[in-house]
């Protein structure tokens, strides 16, 4: 995929999800799926790994996607997570994703710089792929939250 058109891509997608954090929404396949494509993006790019120093190139690049998912797992504990009447899960970021996306890419700054002390490229890759990770530890947090807000109801002493 053309270097120019991953970026793009990732950002629309990013523009998308984080915009959306601010409306209340159904936790559905969509929500599941959306995160896929920055992480698909990002291993499809070119210079994802510095063959030069791939070691540190894949420890660099494994650093920022377990920060994505650390980060993704706490946004998803503070979200605001209900469920209606049917058993629809929603849930609502509002202004709390906020310091969650900034310290995502502040984490990708310092691996990057990180990464430049010791003469080893970082590639866009990773930001996609750690992006998604975090969207995906979100969801997965909030799918669990969810799971164990169902009450049981007793049968009824009729049945």
């Amino acid at each position: 995929m053309s270097e120019t058109i991953t970026p793009v891509l990732t950002v629309a997608v990013l523009v998308f999800v984080f915009i959306r954090q601010f409306r209340r929404h159904k936790l559905k396949v969509f929500t599941w799926l959306l995160p896929v494509i920055p992480v698909v993006l990002g291993c499809l790019q070119p210079d994802l790994i510095d063959h030069a120093k791939v070691g540190t190139s894949i420890g660099l690049g494994a650093g920022v996607v377990v920060v994505g998912i650390l980060l993704g797992a706490v946004y998803g504990m503070l979200l605001k997570v209900s469920r209606d009447s049917d058993g629809v899960t929603w849930l609502q970021g509002g202004w709390i994703a906020v310091p969650f996306w900034a310290a995502l890419v502040l984490s990708r700054q310092a691996f990057h710089a990180i990464g430049n002390s010791m003469d080893t490229g970082t590639s866009f890759g990773f930001v996609a792929i750690s992006f998604g990770a975090m969207l995906l530890a979100r969801t997965v947090v909030v799918a669990i939250r969810s799971a164990r807000s169902v009450r049981l109801v007793p049968a009824s002493a009729d049945s």
